[in-house]
């Protein structure tokens, strides 16, 4: 097979997950699919190798491919034809509570040769209050439902007592199993152009494709690497947001061969708080700081996952000791690796900024059979010569104050620029039986509440909102580099 029919084949394998991607997002009902981006759709071979995949926002970077490594090993040979597995469990690959991957093997010449995968956001699994985001959490069991690897098709066949555990155990049943039903779709979808190209080229084909992409994609990445600073560098960035206990990331750099070894080390230990960064979830910072101007054209691939060698011990807060909490690590920590490693690579800045400021707003606990938070953000940080939102968020879409006031529960007051090129916007809540956490930003820029009667915080910083509240966000300009990434 030539170069060119290889490039040809790994290509298609890359529109196959986009694909794949789309469907999922088209037919997901969560609004952390469907509007902040919060899904992954990936190809694999047999030995759990990222072959291609297609991401709405990047702390998915290396999620997809750490989960499905670990799920080879926990079921050995135990995966067949008709299974399809699921997970979700931050130390088992994961980035954070409440991210379910759903894995269908595909055979091929009679064995299994590849999986599909979709990786999504839940838009609640049981942690301490409604939502995936918790700020009070200690320990992961707190955050949420932790989904070790279960088969919830065995041999094609429903296993409904495992479907009907996780959907017990959501505040909102109905809306993750239509998010588990499209990615049901979604994996069947991409199975079956992956059977389409391998009866048309054959096994040996595809997979000399797939070599010659992550060989492509490797090469890049050696040559990116090669333009940065030179090696040796160090970095450091601290956490600034009051009330949290000290967190801060130092980095150093060193050039080994095609790869970049970059050692935590110095970082501050693991957070008693929820401050953690799993090493999926780091990696994916790391790569996502490095590569950004290659994640415009390159699919992503094990080739350049693999670019970097990344070095921690344990107990750090980038590769948190279990049992630690972690769903606000990609929100508060991610900023901070890209940060030191700006720094310690000479680039012109970081490509994530502080994460912006958010409300999640949730029916009163017991008013409702079923509460779907609403992650409350209406703008994002600007920044000069840019459109759309800071790479952090990726693919995350700016809601029209149609979307935020269709369902009657809040009203769009103000969404503009102030004179400093910042954006400020306020929101009403517009109705009784809201409650409602401030998520941290990382620079102590949460909304503030304007509302008649006061502002009790009960159980984990629980606000009790009411109609008339007036909330108001401030999204300070963001400082730009030579490079961004928007997913």
């Amino acid at each position: 097979m030539t170069a060119l029919a290889s490039q040809i084949l790994q290509n298609r394998l890359v529109a196959i997950c986009r694909e794949g991607a789309e469907t999922f997002r088209r037919m997901a009902r969560s609004p952390l699919v469907m509007q902040e981006g919060q899904y992954a759709c990936a190809v694999l071979d047999a030995e759990g190798r990222l072959l291609a995949q297609e991401q709405g926002e990047p702390s998915q970077l290396a999620a997809v491919r750490d989960t499905v490594r670990r799920l080879v090993d926990y079921f050995s040979f135990n995966i067949a034809d008709g299974d399809i597995l699921l997970v979700g469990d931050p130390y088992f690959g994961g980035t954070s509570g409440g991210h379910l991957t759903v894995v269908r093997p595909v055979q091929a010449g009679g064995d299994i040769a590849f999986f599909a995968a979709v990786r999504f956001a839940a838009v609640d699994l049981a942690g301490d209050v409604s939502g995936l985001m918790q700020p009070g959490a200690h320990e992961v069991w707190q955050e949420s439902l932790r989904v070790t690897p279960v088969k919830l098709n065995r041999g094609g066949n429903p296993q409904k007592d495992v479907m009907r555990y996780i959907l017990r155990n959501t505040r909102a049943p109905d809306c993750l199993r239509a998010d588990l039903a499209a990615a049901f779709a979604s994996t069947g979808r991409v199975a079956d152009k992956i059977d389409a190209i391998v009866e048309t080229h054959g096994l040996e084909a595809l997979v000399r494709a797939a070599d010659h992409g992550i060989a492509y994609a490797r090469i890049r990445a050696a040559h990116s690497l090669d333009r940065m600073a030179a090696p040796g560098g160090t970095g450091r960035a601290a956490l600034s947001e009051d009330g949290f206990a000290p967190v801060e990331v130092a980095v150093s750099i060193a050039r080994a061969g095609q790869t970049l070894r970059i050692d935590f080390s110095g970082s501050s230990r693991t957070s008693e708080g929820s401050a953690n960064l799993t090493p999926s979830a780091t990696r994916a910072a790391v790569v996502t700081q490095l590569f950004s101007g290659l994640l415009e054209e390159l699919a992503v691939n094990e080739g350049l996952l693999e670019a970097v060698e990344i070095v921690c011990s344990a107990d750090r807060c980038v590769n948190p000791a279990y049992p630690a909490a972690v769903s606000l690590g990609w929100r508060l920590v991610s900023p901070l690796v890209s940060a030191a490693l700006a720094q310690a690579t000479g680039s012109d800045a970081a490509v994530f900024s502080a994460a912006a400021p958010a409300m999640v707003v949730f029916e009163a606990v017991g008013s409702a059979a079923q509460s779907e938070p609403i992650l409350l953000s209406p703008a994002y940080r600007p920044a000069e010569g840019l459109a759309g939102s800071d790479p952090l968020d990726g693919l995350r879409m700016l809601p029209s104050a149609e979307e935020l006031e269709t369902a009657g529960a809040f009203r769009l007051l103000a969404r503009q620029f102030d004179g400093e090129g910042n954006i400020l916007a306020e929101v009403e809540v517009a109705r009784e039986g809201f409650e409602a956490i401030l998520p941290p930003t990382g620079d102590d820029n949460r909304p503030a509440v304007r509302q008649r009667r006061p502002l009790v915080r009960d159980r984990s910083n629980v606000l009790d909102l009411e109609a008339g509240a007036v909330v108001s966000f401030s999204y300070a300009r963001r400082e730009t580099g030579g490079s961004h990434a928007i997913r």
